[in-house]
């Protein structure tokens, strides 16, 4: 499956950086637009700019908690496909919301696809959101770079926190892939982790590590002789 019609990233970047700053805005404003998807970007005749419209379910959040706080008893509303993994299955909104439909819709203009396979149904499509299951946007645009996928999965998470902090920095990434540093590998944490820890807690950790290696080699030496007789 290959995207069709997307636009080249250098020109999709003026207009979606328009967009942002409306989107940034509100935020600051303290208002969640909840719905962010291409039929609410309108543009003027000449095509010379782009306006984020209809606020028609926008909810006002405490912008003390305007990252990741969500607001509760939302009433729904927001269109399926370009909604985040927490709308859809706590009905409960954001700002970091707002920026995984913002994503949604860069990755479409892009990749000229949306994240997600033409023949799921609405249970899988909602699956695939869910369990971060998203087609890599260079498999449907090769003018795509790698970094640049990567940074569109960032704002696709299913973690609120992990997505960029606002509309611009998504932008402001995608136009400087080459500035992001790599993240860090998870396994250095844990051997940070374990530095830290009470002698005891440590021989213990090491004393289990040992029981289960002999097992695994105990086992291992019993099954040898019946494979060598079969």
């Amino acid at each position: 499956m290959k995207g069709s019609e997307f636009v080249p990233l250098n020109m999709a970047l003026p207009i979606l950086r328009q967009v942002a700053l409306a989107l940034d805005y509100a935020h600051e404003k303290g208002i969640v637009h909840g719905d962010i998807k291409p039929e609410n970007v309108l543009f003027l005749k000449d095509s010379s700019h782009a306006y984020l419209s209809d606020f028609g379910i926008s909810k006002h959040f405490s912008r003390d908690e305007r990252t990741t706080a969500p607001i509760p008893h939302d009433e729904g509303g927001g269109t399926v496909a370009y909604m985040s993994p927490e709308h859809l299955t706590q009905s409960r909104r954001s700002p970091a919301s707002d920026i995984y439909s913002f994503t949604t819709m860069a990755y479409e203009m892009v990749a000229g696809h949306l994240p997600f396979r033409d023949a799921e149904s609405f249970y899988a499509l909602i699956q695939s959101k869910l369990e971060g299951k998203m087609i890599s946007a260079d498999a449907l645009n090769p003018k795509l770079t790698k970094p640049i996928s990567a940074i569109l999965m960032k704002g696709l998470s299913t973690a609120p926190e992990n997505r960029p902090s606002s509309a611009l920095q998504l932008c402001a990434m995608l136009a400087h892939p080459e500035d992001i540093k790599p993240e860090p590998v998870k396994h250095v944490a844990i051997f940070h982790r374990f530095g830290s820890l009470e002698p005891a807690q440590k021989t213990a950790i090491i004393v289990a590590l040992i029981g289960a290696l002999g097992g695994t080699v105990a086992a291992v030496l019993k099954a040898v002789p019946e494979l060598w007789n079969k």
